[in-house]
């Protein structure tokens, strides 16, 4: 919250163009989380607590109280507001079924408002929803692998467009690649077994300890958050939601009484714990390796016969192509570019490698890559004009004239004045051709 307020202030800046606060985030989302996990607990606790501890806990809700309204996340204020509720329903000596009765009415009650807040946002996490459903009947029963949304769902939304699609879904549509629901995230990593399981957990987390105490609460807003956003996918959240969970006692914490157990929790920690020094020792070995633009002979060839230490961190694997990519060696990296198009679908990668292919003159396999993107994005004018470009480079008049005609009539997510300026080019592309 104090960093929200030092970014309003004009002290720090925010971490995203378009949102005035972030906090330490990327967007105002996990920042809303956050602060609605924090004065939820902090609700939870005025009640438990002496006089001087209560003031503090008061101070501490109206301090980031603010910055929660000012997030702008609908997902947080949802999220909070459950919270709340399910503390109140604790105080109140209702029998379970008026309980449900409250709950059910307070959901209609804000429903509409909320939608109507930003109606454009809820239609996109519909669509998004929908692609994110077309990618678990791919796998279903045991899901197509670890981040499958993150890797393929630009591909599915390509494949939506192609074959359809409604004139409101194209306008609203993005360049994304997270679920906004961690269910249905869950479900196309690790299909039906794997929500069974992960429901298995917050059933019996629930079963166990209850719903009103304190953990419980930050427990239930994070799961409710994470039915509109992605929580699971930050470090930060995702450390607090496990903390919370293990500070409930649980009887399994008996058994580490036993020396056994302790030895074998000691024995898998310290597994794990080299394990992961191991593979941080080689991320950072190839990072190092990869800052420079101009490396030394040793540090390329190093990459280069190592790769497949890296071909599976989308993170090294993109720098590696981009660096090939900028330095100009073409050829080079377009394997890489194609790996990475595999770990993770993107319109920058399909970008890269469609210029790569331009200058290796193989124009039918970069068209085919811009022409992905304009799948990807079909109320963009980016991809549109790549195209008109490389139809102008490969001679291809009839194309250029035909994409230009279309550049001028599109539909677009927004107009700016580098759209502008791609129409104008278009025009007068079609006034040099006389058509």
């Amino acid at each position: 919250s104090t960093i929200a307020y030092l970014q309003l202030a004009g002290v720090q800046n925010s971490n995203h163009s378009a949102f005035a606060c972030t906090g330490s985030f990327g967007n105002p989302a996990l920042l809303g989380c956050i602060v609605a996990v924090s004065i939820a607990v902090a609700v939870s606790e005025l009640k438990l607590k002496s006089n001087a501890v209560r003031w503090v806990l008061v101070v501490c809700i109206a301090y980031m109280l603010p910055v929660l309204i000012l997030s702008d996340s609908r997902a947080s204020w949802v999220a909070f507001g459950i919270g709340v509720i399910i503390i109140l329903l604790r105080e109140w000596r209702l029998k379970r079924f008026w309980k449900m009765i409250v709950v059910g009415v307070v959901a209609m009650m804000v429903a509409i408002p909320l939608y109507n807040h930003k109606p454009v946002s809820a239609d996109a996490r519909v669509l998004i929803w929908k692609v994110c459903g077309n990618i678990s009947k791919e796998n279903t029963l045991t899901g197509a692998g670890t981040d499958a949304v993150r890797r393929e769902y630009m591909h599915y939304q390509a494949d939506y467009f192609q074959n359809g699609g409604t004139e409101k879904e194209r306008i609203i549509t993005a360049n994304n690649n997270y679920a906004f629901n961690e269910l249905l995230d869950i479900l196309c990593s690790y299909g039906v077994i794997g929500v069974i399981l992960f429901l298995s957990v917050v059933v019996t987390y629930f079963a166990c300890n209850g719903i009103g105490g304190t953990p419980s609460v930050g427990v239930m807003c994070i799961l409710v958050f994470g039915m509109f956003s992605y929580p699971f996918s930050n470090i930060v959240t995702l450390t607090i939601f496990t903390l919370l969970l293990a500070m409930e006692k649980g009887k399994t914490v008996l058994y580490l009484r036993h020396k056994c157990a302790k030895y074998i929790t000691v024995i898998i920690v310290v597994a794990l714990l080299s394990v992961a020094g191991v593979k941080w020792w080689e991320f950072k070995r190839f990072d190092d390796a990869l800052k420079e633009y101009c490396w030394e002979i040793s540090e390329k060839e190093y990459v280069k016969s190592n790769f497949h230490n890296i071909k599976n961190e989308p993170m090294l694997v993109s720098r590696y192509g981009r660096l090939l990519y900028e330095t100009g060696n073409y050829a080079e990296a377009i394997p890489i570019l194609d790996r990475m198009r595999e770990l993770q679908a993107s319109p920058e990668v399909y970008y890269d490698l469609g210029k790569c292919y331009e200058k290796t003159a193989e124009y039918d396999n970069a068209e085919r890559c811009y022409k992905m993107v304009s799948y990807m994005l079909p109320a963009y004018i980016t991809p549109q004009y790549k195209l008109l470009k490389l139809y102008k480079l490969s001679n291809q008049d009839v194309k250029a004239i035909e994409t230009a005609q279309y550049m001028l009539g599109m539909p677009l997510k927004k107009e700016t004045s580098e759209s502008e300026r791609m129409k104008i080019e278009a025009k007068r592309i079609i006034k040099a051709q006389g058509a």
